[in-house]
């Protein structure tokens, strides 16, 4: 069973994300990299080690999950120990494409540009909000 807290935490981190790509193209394959790629770019999702450390310890099953599944998708996944802020990053990464890649927008489009309008964002944000609902394990 997911944990629902953290599913809403992702949701609401992606759609907060969103609110600022309105009138975007994006391909549908690179949609789950743009919406993280502030996170990735300052290396921490709220500048915060302790924060970090609390949060993996709050999610500690399923970091186990995630830090294999990321070795294995990329070869590469930091040490939640050492550095703790990198590692839920990487962690959001994960969790923001397993949500963002079931949807049928991007489904769709996974090879194709996609203008961000209005109509076609808030389509997005409605198939974020029902990939969630239905979202009943994390490890799809």
């Amino acid at each position: 069973m997911a944990n629902n807290n953290l599913k809403n935490e992702i949701k609401e981190f992606i759609l907060d994300e969103l609110e600022g790509y309105e009138d975007k193209e994006v391909y549908g394959c690179d949609l789950s990299w743009e919406i993280t790629m502030n996170i990735n770019n300052t290396g921490s999702v709220n500048c915060s080690s302790y924060l970090a450390k609390e949060w993996i310890k709050e999610n500690f099953d399923l970091c186990g999950d995630l830090y294999q599944q990321i070795a294995y998708n990329y070869g590469y996944v930091a040490n939640p120990f050492e550095s703790p802020e990198t590692f839920q990053v990487q962690c959001y990464i994960e969790l923001v494409k397993r949500i963002v890649d079931e949807c049928k927008l991007v489904k769709d489009n996974w090879n194709e540009s996609i203008t961000l309008d209005k109509e076609t964002l808030q389509t997005l944000k409605d198939q974020i909000e029902s990939v969630c609902e239905k979202l009943d394990d994390w490890l799809l």
